[in-house]
């Protein structure tokens, strides 16, 4: 399997799994300034398709210009992880909050 193939599949999964952090931050009733997002059910239910898709193009977009500097393949999946992690930071303090 080719690199960008296996980063692509990882962005879908990455994006995958910070959406369905996202929706729960978005669902909590306790967080009055998110609700006027929570509102709109059927937009909050679109970010599982985008964000993975957003993940992924910015993966290829980043091996593209990857090509004219070499670092930024480096710093995409760095920015990737990085919000991955912090969307599940914000979940588990979430679900502190709701309880």
């Amino acid at each position: 399997m080719s690199n960008l193939k296996r980063d692509v599949i990882l962005g879908l999964v990455c994006g995958e799994v910070t959406s369905w952090f996202l929706i729960f931050i978005i669902k909590n009733p306790y967080i009055e300034e998110l609700g006027a997002l929570a509102k709109i059910e059927n937009m909050v239910w679109l970010l599982l398709i985008a964000m993975p898709v957003i993940f992924s193009l910015g993966v290829i977009i980043g091996n593209l210009v990857a090509k004219l500097i070499k670092v930024i393949s480096q710093v995409v999946k760095f920015l990737e992880v990085g919000i991955l992690n912090t969307f599940i930071d914000l979940g588990i303090l979430n679900l502190l909050v709701w309880q």
